[in-house]
C-alpha cells in the first residue's frame, strides 16, 4: 500500500485516508496513511524551503470600492491545482463567499487577470470574480443581500489559497471543517468613503438622510441619490459619488426613523425640501442638481425632474415610465395614482421566490398612472438591464423612448441596454445580488442578471453616470463672465 501510495497524489491521499478512518475503519491502514502523510508533508516542506514560499498578493492592496485589483499568486509548484478562497462579513454578520479552482503555470504562478477559473462559484476569466461574484454562507437570513451599514468602515476581505480543488467541500464544510490549512493568505481592504470626504448626518425638517461631501471646498454637482421599495437608507453609491467628486445627499423616502413605514403615497413636498436643502448648501452649485436611483424610486425621480425646476438631470436605473405602486400627491394637490400589480401572473420558483417580470399591469391600460417624461426639462439617463426579472424594464424604457420621439424632443433622453444585466444595477464590483428577500412581497424576489455581464453593465454605467453630472451640473465658465 506504501508503494502505491507513492504514486498517488496528495488529494487521492486525503481521500482515501478520509474513507478509511470513517468507513472501513481498518486502524492498521490507517495509520500507513497517517504515516505516508506525515512524511509527504515532512518532504514537501522540504522542497518548499528550497524554492520561495508561496504568497499572494492583490494590487492595490487597499483601494475603493469602485476600483479594480490583481490577484497573483507565486511561489507555487508548477501545473499543479489550487482553489482560491475570498470571504466577508456584511455588516448584520453574514459570511459571503467566493471559491475558485485554478492551475498555476509553468512558473508556479496564478494570475486572475490573466488565467480562467476552472471551476467554483464561476468559470472562465474573471478578473474580479473573487470579490464580485461572492454569495451568502449559511446564515439565519434567508436569500440575505449584501449589507452596509457603516461606509465609514472598509470592506475586509480575507484572501486564502489551498492546494488542490476543493471549493464544492470547502463550500459545505468549510476549510476549517475539513482540516485543510491554507499555503498563504492576504488581507486586502476596499474602502466605500475616500479620505477626506465628510459624512453629515441631515435630519433637518422632513429631511432624513446623509450627505456625502467630496474631499476639498467645492463647489461640486449635487445630487439626490435614493433606493427603490427596499425602504431605509442606504449610503454606500452616495459615498462613492462623493469620492468621485459629486456631492451625494443619500435620501431615505420611507420605513426610517419617523418617515411613513410603508410606501402607500408620496409627497412631492418631500423631495422638494431635500432638492432645496441640497441646492442651498455653499459646497454644491445652486443653479441646479441632479437625482439618481433604481426601481421604484426611479420614476420618483423622473417625477421630481418633471415637476421640480431645480432638478436639471436624472439618472433612472431599471424604474418604471409610470407611477408604479404607490400615489404621488405633486404639490398642488393633484394626486397621480398609481400602476397597480396582479399577483396571479408572477412566476413561482423553488423555495416560494418569485419572478415578477410580467406582474405589473399594463400601462397602456391606466394610461392616468403615466409619467409625462416627454415634459421633463432637463435631461435624462435611463439604465436598462435587459435580463431584469423584477418588472419589464426593457417594455418601460421604450414607452418613454416613444413618448421623446413623439414630442420631438428624443435629444434629451439617453438610453443604455446592458444584455445580461439584472435589476440591481450599483456602483462596480457591489456584491452580485440575483435574489433577495423583499419585504413588500415578504418572499425571494428574482433579480436576474449573469454574473460577468452585470459586472461589465455596473463598470460601464458608473462611468457614464459620473461623466453625465459632471457635465450636466458643472456650470460653464463662460456663463460665469
Amino acid at each position: 500500500l506504501y508503494h502505491v501510495l507513492l504514486k498517488s497524489d496528495l488529494q487521492s491521499v486525503v481521500i482515501l485516508h478520509i474513507m478509511f478512518r470513517h468507513f472501513i475503519r481498518k486502524d492498521s491502514v490507517s495509520r500507513v496513511l497517517s504515516s505516508f502523510l506525515r512524511s509527504l508533508s515532512s518532504s514537501s516542506q522540504v522542497k518548499i524551503s528550497e524554492k520561495m514560499a508561496p504568497s499572494v498578493t492583490v494590487t492595490p492592496d487597499r483601494c475603493l470600492q469602485d476600483v479594480p485589483v490583481t490577484l497573483r499568486v507565486t511561489g507555487l509548484s508548477k501545473n499543479e491545482h489550487y482553489t482560491i478562497s475570498s470571504s466577508i462579513n456584511d455588516s448584520k454578520g453574514v459570511t459571503f463567499v467566493a471559491l475558485a479552482h485554478y492551475r498555476s503555470d509553468e512558473t508556479g504562478t496564478i494570475d486572475v487577470t490573466k488565467q480562467p477559473a476552472l471551476g467554483g462559484h464561476f468559470l472562465g476569466l474573471f478578473p474580479m470574480g473573487l470579490f464580485f461574484n461572492i454569495m451568502p454562507n449559511k446564515s439565519d437570513y434567508k436569500h440575505h443581500r449584501f449589507s452596509y451599514k457603516d461606509v465609514t468602515k472598509p470592506l475586509l476581505f480575507d484572501i486564502a489559497v489551498y492546494e488542490g480543488s476543493f471549493a464544492p467541500h470547502i463550500a459545505m464544510m468549510s476549510a476549517e471543517g475539513m482540516g485543510l490549512t491554507p499555503v498563504c493568505t492576504v488581507e486586502h481592504s476596499r474602502l466605500l468613503q475616500a479620505p477626506g470626504s465628510k459624512r453629515i448626518i441631515v435630519n433637518e425638517g422632513k429631511i432624513r438622510g446623509v450627505l456625502h461631501l467630496p474631499p476639498g471646498r467645492g463647489p461640486f454637482p449635487g445630487v439626490v441619490d435614493m433606493f427603490g421599495s427596499a425602504g431605509g437608507l442606504m449610503e454606500h453609491r452616495s459615498s462613492l459619488l462623493a469620492a468621485r467628486g459629486i456631492a451625494a445627499l443619500a435620501l431615505a423616502f420611507f420605513d426610517y426613523e419617523d418617515l411613513p413605514k410603508t410606501l402607500d403615497n408620496f409627497h412631492m413636498s418631500y423631495f422638494e425640501e431635500a432638492v432645496n436643502y441640497l441646492a442651498s448648501r455653499e459646497e454644491v452649485y445652486g443653479d441646479g442638481v441632479g437625482a439618481i436611483s433604481v426601481s421604484k424610486g426611479g420614476d420618483l425621480v423622473l417625477s421630481m425632474a418633471r415637476h421640480l425646476p431645480l432638478v436639471k438631470a436624472g439618472v433612472v436605473i431599471n424604474c418604471c415610465a409610470a407611477n408604479a405602486v404607490s400615489t404621488l400627491t405633486l404639490n398642488d394637490g393633484t394626486v397621480i395614482p398609481a400602476l397597480k400589480f396582479d399577483i396571479s401572473r408572477v412566476r413561482l420558483l423553488r423555495d416560494g421566490c418569485m419572478d415578477a417580470h410580467d406582474m405589473m399591469d399594463d400601462l397602456a391600460d391606466y394610461p392616468e398612472c403615466a409619467i409625462e417624461v416627454e415634459r421633463i426639462p432637463g435631461d435624462i439617463m435611463w439604465i436598462v438591464g435587459v435580463d431584469d426579472k423584477n418588472w419589464d424594464s426593457v417594455g418601460h424604457a421604450q414607452v418613454a423612448v416613444d413618448r421623446y420621439k413623439k414630442a420631438g424632443r428624443d435629444h434629451k433622453l439617453q438610453v443604455l441596454k446592458y444584455e445580461g444585466a439584472g435589476h440591481l444595477i450599483e456602483p462596480p464590483y457591489t456584491p452580485f445580488c440575483d435574489l433577495s428577500y423583499h419585504k413588500v412581497v415578504r418572499t425571494g424576489m428574482v433579480w436576474g442578471g449573469q454574473p460577468k455581464q452585470h459586472c461589465q453593465a455596473q463598470v460601464d454605467s458608473w462611468q457614464r453616470i459620473q461623466d453625465f453630472f459632471h457635465d450636466r451640473l458643472t456650470p460653464d465658465p463662460k456663463t460665469k463672465l
